[in-house]
């Protein structure tokens, strides 16, 4: 490893032109003799030459009191546009109503099931005891869907209708 660092080293000072020319003489024969030390001469050289064209980016002399200056104020709160706002709303319109349809019509009563979770192959030094069975019903899970789905839409509705609403009438008054 040290043998190995001491070359890169050396090559690394011949790329520089730092390397005095007795040890120059030497290295440029063991390169023609080397095929592997040729090889890392090559990579070295390519990583040498790419560090040199890449130019060190410095930040502006302001810098730093921009950074503290931008610290103290606020971010300005994210408002949802007002027709951004009402296709999200419709979006989750459209998705409770299908959820409503398909529960309504029965689609989800005959999905019912156990998930059992010896299935998974767990080491058994983890594990002493027989892991317990999940029962899932379809159905119930579309019910919490759908009460998800009302959540987020009272969220948007208020969001988009009411606070815009509201807001209007206060500066009005």
């Amino acid at each position: 490893m040290n043998q190995v660092n001491n070359e890169d080293n050396m090559i690394f000072q011949f790329l520089e032109d730092q390397l005095p020319m007795q040890e120059k003489e030497k290295l440029e024969a063991r390169l023609k003799s080397n095929e592997a030390l040729r090889l890392r001469f090559f990579e070295l050289k390519l990583i040498h030459n790419k560090l040199k064209q890449a130019a060190l980016e410095s930040p502006s002399s302001n810098f730093t009191s921009q950074v503290m200056r931008n610290l103290e104020t606020l971010s300005s709160p994210i408002r949802l546009s007002p027709k951004n706002g009402l296709m999200l709303l419709l979006g989750v319109g459209i998705a409770t109503m299908f959820g409503v349809y398909m529960l309504s019509a029965g689609w989800l009563d005959q999905l019912t099931g156990v998930i059992t979770l010896d299935q998974f192959q767990l080491p058994k030094t983890l594990i002493k005891q027989p892991l317990p069975s999940i029962p899932f019903h379809g159905g119930l899970i579309m019910k919490v869907l759908i009460g998800l789905n009302l959540a987020i839409a009272f969220v948007l509705f208020d969001k988009t209708v009411l606070q815009p609403l509201f807001r209007n009438r206060a500066r009005k008054a």
